[in-house]
């Protein structure tokens, strides 16, 4: 009985370890910054979703005090971070919602040029 409780606590550990987990790093995350910016700062995401050149990347929070999950997802629009939402969501692990891309940013990130001054002689 003493082994079947220690394995069971071993897997709990385990899964709180390596399951649904989102780094509190999101606050790092900015708009404009592309995906190779935010896998380093995120990690790999947990679900991946695409629509055109939308692509919505979501990553889980395990919060075993609530009834749900607490999810992140990062947008982005022709590859830039375009918005950040969070949401809760089901109490298993891996359960992500289909994203609603109603809902998704439409911001697109450009670059403003320098203004150039000319000298008045």
């Amino acid at each position: 009985m003493k082994i079947k409780l220690l394995m069971l606590l071993f897997i709990l550990i385990l899964f709180l370890i390596f399951g649904c987990s989102a780094s509190q790093n999101s606050i790092n995350v900015n708009p404009g910054m592309n995906k190779d910016n935010v896998l380093s700062i995120m990690g790999t995401p947990g679900n991946r979703q695409f629509n055109g050149a939308r692509e919505a990347w979501q990553y889980c929070s395990l919060k075993l005090d609530r009834e749900e999950n607490e999810y992140t997802v990062i947008w982005f629009n022709e590859g830039k971070v375009s918005g950040m939402t969070t949401y809760r969501y089901g109490n298993a692990y891996g359960e992500y919602a289909k994203i609603d891309w109603n809902i998704a940013p439409e911001i697109r990130i450009r670059r403003i040029p320098p203004v150039h001054r000319h000298e008045i002689r």
